[in-house]
């Protein structure tokens, strides 16, 4: 029941290129992406349902409390799309490199992605990253039309005592919202009518939504020493000054037509309005700089600095509305080496003018041996919850809200484990995540906090296995929680692959064949609310349980020198067994599809 493929498209490239994130320099290893990672999200989809169109929201099937533990713009059904300034890479070439990437969306359309970056000197590089996502899906109103640009440099002076990172990131992501099928009938009965799915009806016929962010980072670092201070023989070091400063501006708006406004027989979908014409406009800004005071040698480093943020929630520049806010604190960390030991700190205290007062400690230990690796950690933070639940323009009743003077901080505990052991190829996660005043948009769409704890437990495993050519990749995850009631979510999640991987055509490709299969136990899944972009629970006569139905991939993986041709054959299940398979309730899951995509890396 449990079958996942894995596309481990592992093929090394001779080190020509690396690519660079602030204080670190890696490999660029072009064809290093496994084959759940090759898709139009560009990430591992283990922890997700995923919808019938590209573009559109994934169903998060667990919690990342990586992600809980920080305040979020955006909305939660448009994040997966979306790249922060963190995951912005900066490279430093030996010689100019272009990249193309290219595979096929749903029904009509296409995924891009392009990358072009050189040095303009031995220490000064620059780089463009350009995606696009056009895709038109096979049900009614499903189109979406996604665009994000980065363009980033990065300098190290001669003497390599200052360096800096410049990045400005633009992102849009446009969707036709449906609502979901309005008869599920048409869909789970294999009426052959509809297995032509624009024949089915939808619940919404004009909506829209899109948003869009823009953000310009900069960091800078700067020694404050020509030579190193001796601390001993075997560490050197010295006092340094790092600033950080990031601008970021979020726009979503939602428009449809409302019949409701001028015909009292009619029910709106999302209750009442106040005009005919719906047009949501919200705006968020924000500011924030970090000046770090810091000390580092081969072994320490420790930095801590005053930090300020600014913002404002808004519908428009002329909105009597505006709400500003302000926080000021310090934010600090600490890392220590030791032969076999690490351990590191950071934390963040911020203090809200009429805002929330925020923190945020994080604290981990990892001891690595030549077969083991185990590692532990701890998270406490206190904070706002996400914007989208505190302001809201709407000219639907329901969903104009301001809860920004009445809402507490959501405080989060994690506590979180993990062991590696490499004789096995198998490694072993734990983490428990407890979260007080857990915000969430209850049946009526009302924006709520939970009066008692959310608790939620997750065990992960995975262990990959080979036998000369033919390798085993399975990964199983339990999780429970305690208030299913507001945080439904399933029990079990698997995923398990077969394939063989081994040289092709008389030695002049790798490539691999397999299949996965990606399973998630039943549960009463939330729904999608596109006038928010989020997940709310639903009323009783809208519940639906999702999942208990294992989805089937095929693959096959090829590398030709710098070209990696890759083809799929998603969701083969769903021609063995009657249309059950959904994304959310009403929102039916991805079905056959022919995947083809391609990867090209040109050096000059």
């Amino acid at each position: 029941m449990n079958t996942r493929i894995i596309l481990v498209f592992c093929l090394l490239f001779s080190s020509l290129v690396f690519a660079q994130t602030p204080g670190s320099t890696s490999p660029f290893d072009f064809p290093n992406t496994k084959y759940y990672q090759k898709n139009s999200f560009e990430k591992d989809l283990f922890f997700f349902s995923k919808p019938s169109n590209d573009g559109t929201a994934l169903n998060p099937l667990s919690l990342n409390y990586s992600d809980l533990v920080h305040t979020r713009f955006q909305p939660k059904g448009k994040s997966d799309f979306l790249q922060n300034q963190q995951e912005v890479r900066y490279f430093d070439v030996k010689t100019p490199l272009t990249e193309f990437s290219l595979e096929n969306a749903t029904e009509e359309g296409y995924y891009l992605r392009t990358l072009f970056t050189r040095n303009l000197s031995p220490n000064w590089n620059f780089a463009l990253q350009y995606k696009a996502l056009k895709s038109l899906g096979r049900y009614q109103r499903q189109t979406s039309d996604h665009g994000s640009f980065n363009a980033n440099t990065h300098y190290t002076s001669p003497n390599n005592r200052f360096s800096a990172e410049l990045s400005f990131l633009q992102q849009n992501i446009i969707n036709q919202e449906n609502g979901g099928i309005k008869n599920i009938e048409d869909y789970s009965s294999g009426n052959p009518d509809f297995f032509q799915r624009s024949r089915m009806e939808v619940n919404l016929e004009d909506a829209n939504s899109v948003f869009h962010t823009k953000s310009i980072l900069f960091q800078g670092k700067y020694k404050l020493y020509k030579n190193p201070i001796k601390i001993d023989s075997l560490q050197a070091g010295g006092f340094y000054l790092k600033n950080k400063s990031e601008m970021d501006y979020s726009r979503f708006v939602y428009t449809a037509s409302e019949s409701s406004f001028d015909d009292p027989e009619v029910t709106s979908f999302f209750g009442p309005s106040n005009s005919a014409t719906i047009f949501d406009q919200n705006r968020w800004k924000s500011m924030g700089s970090t000046l770090f005071f810091g000390f580092e040698n081969s072994s320490t480093q420790i930095e801590v600095g005053p930090q300020f943020i600014s913002g404002s929630f808004y519908q428009n520049e002329l909105d009597q509305n505006t709400y500003d806010y302000a926080q000021i604190g310090f934010q600090g960390s600490f890392e220590k080496k030791w032969d076999n030991l690490k351990a590191s700190t950071k934390g963040q205290y911020l203090l809200g003018t009429d805002f929330f007062n925020t923190f945020n400690l994080e604290q981990e230990v990892v001891w690595s041996g030549p077969k083991f690796q185990l590692g532990a950690g701890l998270v406490l933070a206190s904070k706002a919850p996400d914007y989208n639940f505190l302001y809201h323009n709407s000219n639907y009743t329901d969903f104009a809200y301001n809860h920004i003077s009445d809402f507490s901080t959501e405080n989060h505990q994690v506590l979180h484990v993990n062991l590696k052991v490499n004789p096995w190829n198998s490694w072993l996660d734990f983490s428990t995540q407890r979260i007080e005043n857990y915000t969430y948009i209850d049946s009526n769409n009302q924006i709520k906090q939970s009066e008692n704890p959310v608790s939620v437990s997750l065990l992960k495993a995975n262990n990959q296995l080979q036998f000369g050519n033919i390798h085993l990749d399975n990964t199983l995850g339990f999780q429970s929680v305690n208030r299913e009631d507001i945080l439904p979510l399933p029990n079990i999640i698997a995923r398990s692959s077969v394939y063989f991987q081994g040289p092709m055509f008389k030695n002049a490709a790798q490539g691999q064949i397999g299949f996965t299969a990606h399973y998630f136990s039943e549960f009463e899944s939330r729904g999608y609310l596109p006038v928010l972009g989020e997940y709310a629970l639903l009323a009783d006569e809208q519940k639906q349980k999702i999942g208990e139905s294992p989805i089937l991939d095929v693959f096959y993986n090829l590398n030709v020198k710098r070209m990696n041709i890759y083809i799929r054959a998603n969701n083969v299940t769903s021609f063995l067994r009657p249309a059950n398979q959904y994304n959310f309730p009403g929102y039916p899951t991805q079905e056959f599809k022919t995947q083809i995509g391609l990867i090209w890396q040109l050096f000059n």
